[in-house]
């Protein structure tokens, strides 16, 4: 990029009042979300970490097992708020063997 174009993007853009009050609030949710329960496969959807699981096959994984494999780093849970939410999605599933996956989110989250 030419050094006047970029003088210009951010004199005329990254500089105006409109966008300096989004990028304080896009702050402000990035932080808020990192404290919760931050998922750690990338651009890759849920939906294709459920279809690798074995939702191909037509045996998708319950609730539990996605929120593990898409929170984990190696083999372990790292956030203590993400790891009592497990917890807590593993002892409701337990408790309630009936409910859906949907019913088990529902009342979890």
């Amino acid at each position: 990029m030419d050094s006047k174009d970029w003088e210009w993007l951010v004199n005329n853009v990254f500089y105006t009042a409109k966008f300096l009050e989004i990028s304080i609030r896009n702050s402000q949710n990035r932080a808020c979300q990192q404290s919760m329960h931050m998922h750690r496969c990338g651009s890759k959807p849920h939906r294709e970490v459920i279809y690798e699981m074995g939702g191909k096959d037509g045996n998708p994984p319950d609730v539990r097992e996605v929120f593990v494999k898409t929170r984990k780093i190696d083999e372990n849970i790292v956030e203590p708020e993400t790891r009592k939410k497990y917890d807590e999605l593993k002892m409701t599933m337990e408790s309630e063997p009936t409910l859906t996956n949907l019913q088990v989110v529902e009342r979890c989250f």
